[in-house]
């Protein structure tokens, strides 16, 4: 119904009837701890180590790095390019919100893509409306659960004390991964 919707109706993600083009979600997230959720990006990336999701929806494949930085750095373009390539598509969407990290990022994911030969299609849900931008954040959210199970079953193996804020352990990367 007209004048009913909170949002602008979301464009299909395929390029015609009889090609459908695989959407590759992307976004960043953040171990956080119970008291520092909510509170604004730029305090969270003082305190915390980031690591960005990725999900394409066809095949639901996940992944999850941990990164030095948010951005476009070089390793973080090297390994979201492999997994993308792995995923065997010669033509994805790259989505993501509109926050200036990401964009960074997969802008140049996109260019290495062209240069092997993958067609890339940029989109972007709002910045910030986790609604539009659902397919990342449940990647975001599968990622932080599954990491915090596996660190907390080797916690637990290793007698090590089990706190999830225990963000910057030199084996927290194995876990995302």
């Amino acid at each position: 119904m007209a004048a009913k919707g909170r949002r602008d109706k979301h464009l299909s993600v395929s390029a015609s009837s009889d090609e459908e083009v695989a959407c590759v979600a992307c976004d960043y997230g953040f171990f956080t701890s119970k008291e520092d959720e909510g509170k604004p990006e730029e305090e969270l990336e003082k305190k915390y180590t980031p690591f960005w999701a990725m999900v394409d929806d066809k095949t639901k494949a996940t992944f999850g790095d941990v990164v030095h930085r948010k951005g476009a750095e070089d390793w973080s373009i090297k390994v979201a390019v492999e997994h993308i390539v792995d995923l065997g598509h010669h033509k994805v969407t790259l989505r993501s919100d509109g926050e200036k990290a990401i964009k960074a990022m997969l802008g140049q994911v996109a260019a290495e893509l062209k240069r092997k030969g993958v067609t890339v299609v940029p989109d972007q849900t709002p910045m910030g409306d986790s609604q539009a931008g659902g397919l990342q954040e449940a990647a975001v959210k599968t990622i932080k659960e599954n990491t915090r199970c596996i660190w907390m079953q080797f916690c637990e193996m290793h007698g090590i004390k089990s706190e999830v804020g225990n963000h910057r352990h030199k084996l927290l990367p194995c876990a995302v991964r």
